[in-house]
């Protein structure tokens, strides 16, 4: 019996790490489709207020306080439960979640429905990023984990570029409402292959040496302040807390300031400046998570210099 549960086991792990290209891969269309249907907001903000006559103060709430709340609160507890059950089915549940949410935003008729739906957008995204990280890091190891972690990041500024582009160019030939949809529709066919191809690798598959039994897990006050504990990690929040600010800030009402300002078009700025910009920026990403020369913590830096050039 014991031989057999050791076959069944290495069988499982080896189909994990043949499979780990193709989990990546959905993985990483996983996050673009979390940030095309975040981002897409941000295009559609002008036709949005005057079609629901809207304020600029209720825009902001929509794209940024009430979206951030939802998201950032819930990945906590996201986080513990992908300790404990499956991460793959946490993700395709998470991502048929935000997809609809996205799509029933065009289906909004006042500021409150739109405010629900962005909520349901938030609420979804939540459950992405803790289980895809943790996958991640069990099907690659420390000396590969960050070129994989620079493949998965291909989809935050490639998934808001594309959302700004196929947002912009569908609204301005068929309106907000219908663009919204086109967006979110297709991430839930795309949360059935998750379902489906996706593995799950065993915890701590990529680790060297042996795994050792697992300690009890820490509770959330214990995770805080061993955080609060190392000078590094306070640097690190306090980082990514300044440069999300200012990268939410502009890609948020970045195309609305080119419009009103500037006068460029809803359809300009989406076809000659969104997704340009964005490549530029992921184009500095690649090349440092894979120089043998750069430490982490210079891979850190570029790459969130990256998303705020970007």
């Amino acid at each position: 019996m014991a031989t057999a549960l050791k076959t069944h086991s290495d069988i499982a792990d080896s189909l994990a790490m043949k499979r780990r290209g193709l989990t990546l891969t959905l993985l990483t269309l996983t996050y673009f489709f979390s940030y095309m249907d975040r981002q897409i907001l941000a295009i559609l903000l002008e036709r949005i207020k005057a079609d629901l006559v809207l304020t600029d103060t209720q825009l902001g709430l929509l794209s940024g306080l009430v979206f951030a709340i939802f998201y950032a609160t819930l990945g906590i507890p996201v986080a513990r439960l992908a300790d404990r059950t499956s991460r793959r089915n946490i993700i395709a549940v998470s991502l048929t979640i935000w997809s609809a949410m996205t799509a029933m935003c065009g289906l909004a008729q006042n500021f409150t429905q739109l405010m629900l739906f962005r909520i349901g957008v938030g609420i979804g995204e939540a459950g992405s990023s803790p289980p895809s990280h943790s996958i991640i890091a069990d099907l690659y190891p420390p000396e590969k984990r960050a070129g994989a972690m620079a493949v998965y990041s291909l989809g935050v500024v490639l998934g808001a570029g594309f959302g700004t582009l196929i947002g912009g160019v569908v609204a301005h030939s068929y309106g907000w409402r219908v663009a919204m949809m086109t967006v979110g529709l297709p991430g839930i066919a795309l949360a059935v292959l998750v379902r489906l191809f996706m593995v799950e690798p065993r915890r701590g598959l990529s680790d060297a040496g042996p795994v050792a039994a697992p300690a009890p897990m820490p509770s959330v006050a214990q995770g805080f302040a061993s955080m609060w504990a190392s000078a590094p990690a306070q640097h690190l929040v306090v980082g990514v807390t300044l440069t999300s600010m200012i990268g939410y800030a502009l890609t948020g009402w970045g195309p609305s300031f080119m419009q009103r300002s500037l006068g460029i078009s809803m359809l300009d700025v989406s076809r000659y400046i969104a997704l340009p910009g964005a490549c530029s920026g992921q184009s500095r990403r690649l090349p440092a998570a894979r120089s043998p020369m750069c430490s982490p913590s210079a891979t850190a830096f570029t790459c969130r210099a990256g998303s705020c050039s970007s």
